[in-house]
């Protein structure tokens, strides 16, 4: 006979018997793993976001939903211009060297802060610094419309899903606001150039405005 050591008590038994019991135990605790990972993945989604971002300090991997409108006025080849943009989308991520804004519409730029303010601030002057570039290579203001036009409309359709989610998370109440404002994650995208001249030139337009607000799901 063999001793084996089961729930705290000390048994003999047979040969044959530890195998079935081994064999049963194992098919137990299988049964168990499936049902925990089954529970696991129910509303995973949520809990994730809970644990990553309602605390003082989020973690790695935290995930911010942001709208922004920013408006800019500057000089390209020949012209003088306006630019409007309403309700771009970005996400702010937390990742190991700090937080990183990645635009979702427009796509195709990011930059980096050592929290969410900064890293917007710093995605605003990257936002001017495209707007500059087009502006040199472009000379005309018909065609300055046209590729400021295309490159607001381009999508980043691998953070497009993570920034809808994380608009969810906003609405379920499981992320923290830091500061910031809500604003429908259904709010009208659009972005206006409007060629300036003497007589439409404001005083405000010396003014780059910026607002970022947090985007919640409906």
């Amino acid at each position: 006979s063999i001793r084996l050591l089961t729930g705290g008590l000390l048994v003999r038994i047979q040969p044959e018997e530890p195998i079935r019991l081994r064999a049963q135990e194992l098919s137990g605790a299988a049964a168990r793993l499936t049902t925990t990972q089954q529970e696991r993945a129910a509303g995973n989604a949520v809990r994730a976001y809970t644990d990553l971002m309602m605390t003082d300090t989020p973690a790695i991997g935290a995930k911010l939903p942001f709208l922004f409108s920013y408006r800019d006025t500057l000089f390209g080849n020949g012209f003088v211009v306006h630019v409007e943009a309403k309700n771009g989308r970005a996400l702010c991520v937390h990742e190991e060297d700090g937080w990183w804004m990645y635009g979702v519409n427009p796509g195709g730029m990011a930059a980096h802060g050592d929290d969410p303010h900064a890293a917007h601030a710093a995605f605003r002057k990257t936002f001017s610094d495209v707007l500059l570039d087009i502006a040199k290579d472009t000379p005309n203001f018909a065609e300055f419309r046209g590729q400021v036009e295309a490159f607001f409309e381009s999508t980043n359709a691998g953070y497009e899903p993570e920034w809808s989610e994380a608009a969810a998370a906003v609405r379920a109440g499981h992320i923290s606001r830091d500061g910031f404002s809500v604003a429908p994650a259904d709010s009208p995208r659009s972005v206006v150039v409007t060629l300036k001249t003497s007589d439409n030139v404001r005083a405000i337009d010396n003014v780059a405005a910026l607002t970022a607000e947090l985007a919640q799901a409906a």
